[in-house]
This record gives structure tokens, C-alpha cells and sequence, in this order.
């Protein structure tokens, strides 16, 4: 499995939600250019803070957004619906 590096995010929209700050990737306030730029250089200089934000980053996406927990998700969800149609 190839990994990649999570870039520097800033808080806008659902990125929050979606970057776990100096676990799958770096959060930096809108407007923040400084803690933007230590982000970029640590990823720039730092191998190994890289690789293990890219591994953390894909493992997290894979247990969040995995086929597994879709048809998880979907099958819960039909199980709602039917219980709810067969109480009518």
C-alpha cells in the first residue's frame, strides 16, 4: 500500500471534522500563514512525521470509509426501514 502525506489543512468547511491535528495530518486556522508555513516545512524536512501522518491518514480513511462499514452503514439503515414499514 502506497502511502501519502496529508497536507496542511486550514479550519474551513468540514476540514475540522476530517484532520485529526498532528495525527493524519496538520491543522492550521484560517488566516494562520505562520503555523501554515511550520506545517509545509515540517512535512518538507520531516521523513518520518510524514510517513506517519500518511499511514495514520489512510488507515483512518480506510476504517472510516471503507466498503466494510458502507455495507455496514446500508445494511443498518434497510434494517431501519423494513422494521419501521413492517410496524405500520
Amino acid at each position: 500500500m502506497k502511502y501519502f502525506a496529508r497536507r496542511p489543512r486550514h479550519g474551513a468547511g468540514g476540514i475540522p471534522e476530517q484532520v485529526e491535528d498532528g495525527i493524519t495530518g496538520f491543522f492550521a486556522p484560517p488566516g494562520d500563514v505562520e503555523e501554515m508555513a511550520e506545517a509545509i516545512i515540517t512535512l518538507l524536512t520531516g521523513d518520518a512525521v510524514r510517513m506517519r501522518l500518511g499511514r495514520n491518514a489512510a488507515e483512518d480513511a480506510k476504517r472510516r470509509f471503507g466498503l466494510n462499514r458502507q455495507v455496514d452503514e446500508y445494511t443498518g439503515w434497510y434494517r431501519e426501514i423494513l422494521e419501521t414499514w413492517q410496524r405500520r
